[in-house]
C-alpha cells in the first residue's frame, strides 16, 4: 500500500514537472516572437536606437537647485506624470535620466548589471552637482532603490522615494514568491510576456499612455531583486542623512508597502516623513492620488 501511494505521488510530481517544462517551451516560443515584434515595431531615433519618448530629458530651471528623477523597472520618464513640469515651474532644473537597458530593447536590459545601474545614476548625479549648488534625488520603484543607494554614498540634498522597490508585493495566488519563481524558471525561461504590461494603476484610461517593455528578461528581474536587497540593507539605510519623503499607496501591487515601511524606519535621517495613500496602485503619480502626491513632493523639496 505504501509503495503504491509513493508511486502515485511520484507520478503526480512528474506530471507537474512535465507541465512546467511544456509551458516553458511554449512560453519561450511565444516570448521570442513577441520580442522580435516589439523590437521591430517600436518607433526609434535612427541615430541612437532609443525609443521615442524614452530619451533622457533636461528641463532647465532658473535657480541653483536641480533634481535627478530616476524611473522604474521596464519603464521611462513618463512614469513621473506632471512632476517634472511642476518642479521646473518652481525654478528647479529637472533631469529625467534614462536607465541603461531601458528604452532600447529587452535584450540590452538582460545584459545590464546592477553595477551599471548604480554607476549610471551616480554619473548623472555628479554631472548635476558640477553645475548646481544642491541636487535632490527622486526615485520611482526601481529608481527608488537606486536613489536610496545613491543617497547612502553621495551628498544628496533631499531624497524622495515614490513607491520605492525593496521587494515584490506578495499576493496569495502567486503560491511561491515572485523571487522564487524567477530563480526557479530562469535556467529554462529567458523571457516572459507580460499582458498589458506590469503597470499596476487603478485610474482608467492611463495605462496605455505609460511606456513599458512587454517582454521581460528574467535575468533582469534577478538584477532588480539584487538592487532591492542592497537598498534595503540596514547598514545602507543607516548611512542616509538627507531629509527623506516617502510617498506610497497601501494598495501597491508591485513594490511591497510593508518592505518600504520597514526600510523607512531604518533610514538614518533625522528629518523624514511618510505619506500614505489609499486610492492608488503602484504608478502613484499617474493614479487617483497623483496630483496630491505631486503637491506633497513639491512642498517637501521647497521647504526649509
Amino acid at each position: 500500500m505504501a509503495t503504491t501511494r509513493r508511486r502515485r505521488i511520484a507520478c503526480v510530481l512528474l506530471g507537474f514537472v512535465g507541465l512546467i517544462a511544456l509551458a516553458a517551451v511554449v512560453n519561450s516560443c511565444v516570448a521570442r516572437q513577441a520580442l522580435e515584434r516589439e523590437i521591430a515595431e517600436m518607433d526609434r531615433d535612427p541615430e541612437t536606437g532609443v525609443i521615442r519618448g524614452c530619451e533622457a530629458l533636461t528641463l532647465t530651471g532658473t535657480g541653483e537647485r536641480a533634481c535627478l528623477l530616476v524611473h522604474g523597472f521596464l519603464g521611462s520618464r513618463d512614469e513621473f506624470g506632471g512632476l517634472a513640469e511642476a518642479l521646473r515651474a518652481k525654478g528647479l532644473t529637472v533631469r529625467l535620466m534614462r536607465l541603461p537597458g531601458h528604452g532600447t530593447t529587452p535584450e540590452e536590459l538582460e545584459r545590464t548589471t546592477a553595477d551599471e545601474f548604480r554607476s549610471a545614476v551616480r554619473s548623472e548625479f555628479r554631472l548635476l552637482r558640477e553645475r548646481h549648488r544642491h541636487v535632490d534625488a527622486i526615485g520611482f520603484s526601481l529608481g527608488g532603490a537606486l536613489a536610496t543607494l545613491l543617497a547612502a554614498e553621495e551628498d544628496v540634498h533631499r531624497l524622495v522615494l515614490v513607491a520605492p522597490y525593496y521587494g515584490v508585493t506578495y499576493r496569495w495566488f502567486y503560491v511561491l514568491t515572485p523571487e522564487a519563481w524567477t530563480r526557479l524558471l530562469r535556467p529554462i525561461v529567458p523571457y516572459v510576456v507580460k499582458a498589458r504590461h506590469p503597470i499596476h494603476l487603478n485610474r482608467e484610461g492611463v495605462k496605455e499612455k505609460i511606456f513599458s517593455y512587454g517582454v521581460v528578461p528574467l535575468q533582469a528581474a534577478l538584477t532588480l531583486y539584487e538592487l532591492g536587497e542592497a537598498a534595503s540593507d540596514a547598514a545602507t539605510l543607516g548611512r542616509i542623512r538627507a531629509p527623506v519623503l516617502l510617498v506610497q499607496s497601501r494598495g501597491d501591487h508591485s513594490a511591497d508597502p510593508d518592505a518600504a515601511e520597514r526600510a523607512f524606519e531604518l533610514i538614518g535621517s533625522e528629518a523624514k516623513a511618510a505619506k500614505w495613500y489609499e486610492r492608488s496602485n503602484h504608478h502613484l503619480l499617474q493614479d487617483h492620488d497623483g496630483e496630491e502626491a505631486i503637491g506633497e513632493i513639491v512642498q517637501f523639496l521647497l521647504s526649509e
